[in-house]
């Protein structure tokens, strides 16, 4: 008898807890965003990685801050970037990925990254941040930074 009163008893705070929950269908679109733009990343993909971004793109990095006025000069900085990347650089993996909105239109992702060379052997870690907006209709990212990692 205890037991069926505390499954019901579970079941009703539950219910209660779940019922007042909404999850933002935005957070959800704004990490595919992020992963395909990953994809893009690790594929060394210079025609897709600008479809994820609006220009102009804003990005603060160790290297300095650099602004790409269009998309061409978006493909242009990231195969200047990964002709630059570690040495044996083979593919990145998302360690964290948290989205959190500011405004209806504004979000940000806080990302843990790790990139790998082809014996899994971890080459770098980092965390950055990366700006959306939806704009035009879809999620894209329009600043990103890189930061201390938590």
């Amino acid at each position: 008898m205890e037991k069926i009163l505390a499954t019901v008893l579970s079941l009703l705070i539950t219910s209660s807890v779940f019922a007042g929950h909404h999850e933002d269908p935005n957070v959800a679109e704004i990490e595919e965003v992020y992963r395909s733009y990953v994809d893009h990343f690790i594929k060394k993909d210079y025609q897709g990685i600008p479809k994820h971004f609006q220009a102009p793109l804003v990005q603060r990095m160790a290297q300095g801050t650099m602004v790409s006025e269009d998309a061409a000069a978006i493909s242009r900085t990231y195969k200047n970037y990964m002709d630059n990347i570690q040495d044996g650089y083979k593919y990145s993996k998302i360690d964290r990925l948290d989205v959190t909105s500011i405004t209806e239109s504004l979000y940000y992702a806080d990302v843990d990254i790790s990139r790998y060379n082809g014996k899994d052997e971890v080459l770098y870690q980092g965390r950055s941040i990366y700006f959306f907006s939806n704009t035009d209709g879809a999620w894209k990212m329009f600043a990103m930074e890189q930061v201390k990692s938590k």
